[in-house]
């Protein structure tokens, strides 16, 4: 008997201790199960925050972008030299043409992915063409400049002369369409001869042509060179022409969330440019100057006329217009460029500062 009640107790402690196992066993699977669906909320927001850290890290596109001669692209100068795209994460290529216009024709081509285009480019262009301003990154309406010969001192004097242009730009328009057709000079009164920018200068010297517009710093260096045989006559401004340098990118990329990112970023580090141009006037007239074969003293001096700033306006959207009838008036055009098609006037919003 007592060794059976010993028997028995034992089968009892043993009894117990199974027991409590099997509940700890139980609660122990409630809680792991309680912490394991935790645990997979947790390993789920980890994973959701994970995979969000990866879609923001995804990287941007890279950009191809070509630059102005003069001090309208200053604050890409800025940017790029201060290191501020670089800040940004933005992978890109500066690149120079000869024109603007052979800048517009590699991002049509799809050589390059951002170029700076002037008013003129919309009707020009035309609203087929694909072309988007995302913003205007400067005015300088003394930009395009007038050089004549000495005894040039209005329109009419260049009747049955030889002008030089360069096709398609704004200061071919600048020269016939805005100062000698305010002279009542037409196509017939005048020779023009068909040229790029760095020969304009020789024409001249050579007696081949007595009349040019030109942008930064063409017309600086042709006075430098020719001295007294020649003089700025008339500048775009003059003529009531701001000069808007506007930001070009091919619509079709705006698909892309890749190459909006990367326009983002663009805008990003043109404006930390303008905040310091603002605040280093003087160290951005070096940049700009050595970028633009022009003296810290003369980019000190365009400060005074020139408008470094990522915008977009009224005088912008402004100036397109104007270009609009110009040119459809003088049949340099048929069709007015459609300011919905061709320019997002609400992209800049969308850059955090």
């Amino acid at each position: 008997m007592g060794e059976q009640s010993k028997r028995m107790g034992n089968w009892a402690w043993i009894a117990g201790v199974v027991l409590l196992v099997l509940l700890t066993a139980c609660g122990g699977n409630k809680d792991t199960s309680n912490g394991g669906n935790a645990g997979a909320g947790n390993s789920e927001a980890a994973n959701g925050t994970e995979a969000g850290q990866a879609e923001e890290q995804t990287p941007s596109a890279s950009l191809r972008i070509s630059r102005e001669s003069g001090p309208s692209s200053g604050l890409l100068f800025i940017a790029d030299a201060k290191g501020f795209l670089d800040e940004q994460g933005l992978d890109y290529e500066i690149v120079s043409f000869a024109n603007g216009a052979e800048a517009v024709d590699a991002l049509q081509a799809r050589q390059i992915q951002v170029a700076f285009g002037a008013a003129d480019t919309f009707p020009i262009r035309g609203n087929d063409s694909g072309l988007l301003a995302l913003t205007a990154v400067s005015q300088q309406p003394s930009a395009v400049s007038i050089v004549a010969a000495s005894d040039v001192n209005a329109p009419e004097d260049l009747k049955g002369r030889a002008i030089g242009v360069v096709p398609n730009t704004v200061s071919q328009f600048v020269l016939e369409n805005m100062y000698l057709v305010d002279g009542g000079l037409g196509t017939d009164d005048y020779t023009a001869t068909a040229t790029g920018p760095a020969e304009m200068i020789a024409l001249m010297a050579r007696g081949d042509i007595d009349a040019f517009a030109l942008w930064d710093p063409f017309p600086a260096q042709a006075v430098e060179a020719l001295g007294d045989k020649v003089k700025v006559i008339a500048t775009s401004g003059e003529l009531g022409i701001p000069n808007t340098t506007f930001l070009l990118v091919n619509k079709s990329s705006m698909e892309d969330e890749a190459y909006v990112r990367a326009y983002q970023e663009l805008l990003r580090g043109l404006q930390q440019a303008q905040a310091y141009l603002e605040a280093n006037p003087e160290e951005s007239a070096t940049i700009i100057g050595e970028a633009t074969q022009l003296t810290q003293e003369d980019v000190l001096a365009r400060f005074e006329d020139i408008r470094l700033e990522v915008f977009m306006d009224e005088s912008a959207v402004g100036e397109i217009e104007n270009y609009n009838q110009i040119l459809t008036s003088t049949g340099t055009v048929e069709q007015a460029a459609d300011l919905e098609v061709m320019v997002d006037q609400e992209f800049l919003g969308t850059v955090d500062q």
